[in-house]
C-alpha cells in the first residue's frame, strides 16, 4: 500500500520548496531528510506499550491484581467438617456417583430424567435414555431444576398467618375444617391445582370428589392448552391429543408452532426431526421445514423456509391452504400476493408427499386453526402415518382459563369456605381482570401447598395479617372508648 504525506512536519524543505513524499514505514526511518518524522507521527503519550515494561512483567503484575482482588472480594466460608458415616448406606460408594431416575413435571407434563449424585448431593441432571418424552436429550429447564434443590427461598415449615406452624396444628385445622364441609357434602369446598396428569395424584383428587359430591376441581396453568382441546373438540367432538411422527415426515409445516421448544414433548420432536436432516445411505432425502411465525422462535430459526407474518393472518393461511388442497372451507380474510406464492408452493408439496408430511398448529393458535389443522392432515392422508391421536394425557382435561374464571366468581360471591390451591402461583400469572387477589379476601379458609414463598403465598400472610390487625385495632379502639366513658385504666380488659 502506498502512503503518501504531505504534511510539513513530515517533510523537509528543500530549495525548489517542494514536498517529499514517503513509501513505506522502513523508508521514513532510513532516509535523513525525513528525519524524526516518525516521533513526530503520533501525539506524546499516544504509545500502546511502555518500552521499559515487557510482556513477562505486564502478566506478572495482572496476576497480582487478580489474586489480589480475588481476595479482597470473596467471603470466605464458614468451615465444614467431613466426618464419615457411622451406618454407610449400601448404594453409596465414596468418591462414586450415584444415578437415580425421576421426572420432571413441566406444565403438567412429566420428563424423565437421570440425576447424578455425589454421598447424597445431587449436582447433575440429564435426560433419562429409557424414557420416551427425553430420548436422553436436555433443555434449559432440565438443567435449571437442581437450582430449586439447592434455593434459600424455599419453604421450610408450615405457616399460618405468616407464623411458624407444624404439619400436626396443620392436619388438625384441616381435619376441623373438612368435617364441617362433610355436612353440606363439600358445598364450599373448591380445589385449585394446575394441569394435572399423575395417575396417582388424579385418582386422591377424584376419590376426595366422591366424598364430597358439591365440591369443584378447577385448574389452571398460565400457558395453557384451551385452544388445542377447544380445536380438537371442534375436530372431534371430543378433547383428544395430537401426536407427529417426524421420523417418518419429509414435508413440514409449521403455523406458528414451535414444537423444537415449546412443546410438551419438544425433546423428542427434536431428537426425531434433526434424525431425518441426517443423510445416512445414499438417495436419502433431508426433510424440509416450512416455518409460518409473527415472532422468532427456536423451530423457526431451524427452517428451510420461514415467513414472519401478523398472528391473525395465519388463520386465513389455513384457510386458503385448506381450499388449495381441496377442503370446502370459506375464507375469512384475503391474503396478499407473496403469500398467495407460498401457499401454492406448500399445497404443491404437500400433495406431492402425501402420508408423508406433517401439518402442525401451535397451541396458541385459534380452536378454528387447531380444527383446519386437523382437517389438512386428514385430506393429506397422514393420520395413522406421521400423525396419531390419543386420549389426551391430563386426567380431567377442562377449559383452564374458564375453569379459573368460575372460580374467582364463586370466591367473590362468598361461595367458597375452604379453598385448596396444590401448586402454582395464581396471584401472579392469573389474568389481571380476574383479580385473584382481590377475589382471595372472600374466602373463609385457605391452604397453598408450594415449594416456595410466593406471591400467593405472600398474599395469604399478607391478608391474614392485615386482618388480625385489624381485629386488634378495631378492639383497642373499644378499650380505649370503655376506659374513656367509665374513667378506668383496668389493663385486664386488654
Amino acid at each position: 500500500m502506498n502512503h503518501s504525506h504531505s504534511s510539513p512536519d513530515l517533510s523537509s524543505p528543500q530549495s525548489d520548496h517542494r514536498e517529499r513524499y514517503w513509501r513505506s514505514i522502513e523508508e521514513l526511518a532510513r532516509r535523513p531528510e525525513f528525519a524524526g518524522a516518525l516521533e513526530r507521527e503520533f501525539a506524546p503519550g499516544a504509545a500502546e506499550w511502555p518500552a521499559e515494561v515487557d510482556r513477562r512483567t505486564f502478566l506478572s503484575l495482572m496476576a497480582a491484581s487478580l489474586a489480589l482482588a480475588g481476595v479482597t472480594g470473596c467471603t470466605k466460608q464458614p468451615l465444614e467438617e467431613i466426618v464419615p458415616y457411622v451406618r454407610q448406606p449400601e448404594e453409596i460408594t465414596l468418591g462414586k456417583p450415584l444415578y437415580f431416575a425421576t421426572a420432571m413435571p413441566l406444565g403438567g407434563f412429566g420428563t424423565g430424567i437421570l440425576v447424578k449424585s455425589r454421598e447424597g448431593r445431587p449436582i447433575k441432571a440429564d435426560g433419562n435414555p429409557l424414557h420416551p418424552a427425553s430420548l436422553g436429550g436436555s433443555n434449559v429447564w432440565i438443567q435449571a431444576c437442581l437450582l430449586d434443590l439447592y434455593d434459600p427461598d424455599r419453604a421450610k415449615a408450615v405457616t399460618r398467618f405468616g407464623q411458624p406452624s407444624s404439619w400436626s396444628m396443620f392436619l388438625n385445622a384441616m381435619n376441623r375444617a373438612l368435617q364441617g364441609q362433610r355436612k353440606k357434602a363439600g358445598a364450599g369446598l373448591r380445589i385449585l391445582t394446575g394441569s394435572i396428569t399423575s395417575p396417582t395424584l388424579g385418582t386422591q383428587l377424584k376419590a376426595l370428589l366422591k366424598e364430597f359430591p358439591e365440591a369443584r376441581w378447577h385448574q389452571y396453568e398460565p400457558i395453557n392448552r384451551d385452544n388445542v382441546l377447544a380445536g380438537s373438540e371442534m375436530a372431534f367432538s371430543e378433547y383428544v391429543a395430537t401426536h407427529y411422527n417426524f421420523q417418518r415426515a419429509k414435508i413440514i409445516f409449521s403455523l406458528d408452532s414451535d414444537f423444537l421448544y415449546g412443546h410438551p414433548d419438544s425433546l423428542r420432536y427434536a431428537r426425531h426431526f434433526t434424525d431425518g436432516r441426517r443423510i445416512v445411505e445414499n438417495g436419502t432425502r433431508m426433510n424440509r421445514l416450512y416455518v409460518l411465525e409473527p415472532t422468532p422462535s427456536i423451530t423457526g430459526a431451524m427452517a428451510d423456509h420461514r415467513l414472519p407474518m401478523t398472528s391473525r393472518e395465519i388463520e386465513v393461511i389455513a384457510q386458503e391452504l385448506a381450499k388449495e388442497v381441496g377442503i370446502p372451507v370459506s375464507v375469512s380474510g384475503t391474503a396478499s400476493q407473496e403469500h398467495r406464492r407460498w401457499i401454492s408452493v406448500i399445497a404443491d408439496e404437500l400433495r406431492a408427499h402425501r402420508g408423508e408430511c406433517v401439518v402442525a398448529v401451535g397451541q396458541y393458535q385459534s380452536p378454528a386453526t387447531q380444527a383446519l389443522g386437523h382437517m389438512l392432515n386428514e385430506a393429506l392422508g397422514n393420520v395413522g402415518q406421521t400423525v396419531h391421536y390419543t386420549a389426551p394425557a391430563e386426567v380431567a382435561p377442562v377449559r383452564q382459563t374458564e375453569s379459573l374464571r368460575e372460580l374467582v366468581q364463586e370466591m367473590a360471591r362468598g361461595r367458597v369456605e375452604l379453598l385448596v390451591i396444590v401448586g402454582g402461583n395464581p396471584a401472579f400469572d392469573a389474568p389481571s381482570d380476574l383479580e385473584f387477589g382481590k377475589s382471595l379476601g372472600g374466602v373463609g379458609e385457605s391452604v397453598h401447598l408450594c415449594v416456595e414463598v410466593n406471591e400467593t403465598s405472600s398474599l395469604f400472610r399478607l391478608e391474614h395479617s392485615a386482618d388480625t390487625l385489624f381485629r386488634n385495632l378495631e378492639r383497642y379502639s373499644i378499650v380505649r372508648r370503655h376506659r374513656n366513658d367509665h374513667a378506668t385504666t383496668d389493663s385486664s380488659i386488654i
